[in-house]
Formats: C-alpha cells, structure tokens, sequence
C-alpha cells in the first residue's frame, strides 16, 4: 500500500497488457445475429435525420445477454443555479455482477422546463440506466445501423 496526497492508502497495482478474449470473428457473427434480431422489433425514434433506440430497445439488447439495468431513487441537484434529479444506475448480469454504471440528469431546461418533479426524476433514472446499457452493448446497436446516444440524451 502507498498513500495519497491527503494520507488515504492507495493500493498499487502494476498495468496488464489487454487481451483478446475468444474468437474477435465469432464475437462479431454473435454481436450482427443480435443486431438483426434487434432491427425487426426495435422502435427507433428519427432525430436530425438519425435513427436513436429508447430505453425498450436498449433493454432489450441487454436481454440478448442477460442484463438489465437498474436505478437508484433520484435525488434532487442544483447546478449552475438550475434544479434537476440526478440518478445512478448499474447493469447486472443474471448472476448479479456489476457490468456496467452510468450517471444521468434531468434538469430544469429545454423540453424539461416546467414539468412536474416525478417526470424528471424519472427521466434521470431513464437516462442513468440507457447510458448504463449503452456502454456495453452499444457496438450491437452500431452494427444494426443505429446511433449508439440513447435516444433520452437528445434534443428532439
């Protein structure tokens, strides 16, 4: 052990070298199988032209792997003098390891102005859980031809 800056003990942990693991063609035949199977049911909305999954879609590419995603309650954060929810959400695999997390906010502004305080803490918790599934199964999105931004991260 070692200690910081401020005297917190910090393990040390010497850099590995990545490795593959199996067979990176087999890996993709699997990853385009769950995109086309994904294509004929997933409900993309249009924005600027582009194709961007919602949550159901997100989790049903999870589905394909066996995770899912869940959120903490959202709490309330002021930032920049602007109100909003903040929550964070993790993906599980069926075994309940930790594969993933993610942060997501929903403030006070744009198309969110106005609207009642459970809305928004919802889209937090939304947008904490697609981002969260996002960033493990984003490639299968990609290869089905989809934008890999969660669709509740977007302007309309």
């Amino acid at each position: 052990m070692k200690k910081d800056k401020e005297g917190q003990e910090v393990a040390v942990i010497e850099s590995q070298a990545v490795m593959l693991t199996g067979d990176p063609q087999e890996r993709l035949k699997q990853g385009q199988e769950a995109a086309r199977v994904l294509m004929s049911v997933a409900q993309p909305v249009m924005i600027q032209g582009n194709q961007y999954l919602t949550i159901g879609d997100w989790q049903t590419i999870g589905s394909f792997y066996g995770l899912s995603a869940g959120a903490d309650e959202a709490e309330p954060v002021v930032i920049d003098n602007i109100s909003g929810f903040r929550a964070k959400a993790v993906v599980r695999t069926s075994d309940g390891t930790v594969v993933s997390s993610a942060i997501g906010y929903c403030m006070n502004e744009g198309t969110w102005m106005g609207r009642e305080k459970f809305a928004q803490a919802s889209m937090a918790q939304t947008r904490a859980c697609s981002k969260a599934l996002r960033m493990v199964v984003g490639w299968v999105a990609r290869l089905g031809g989809y934008k890999d931004t969660p669709a509740e991260e977007m302007d309309f």
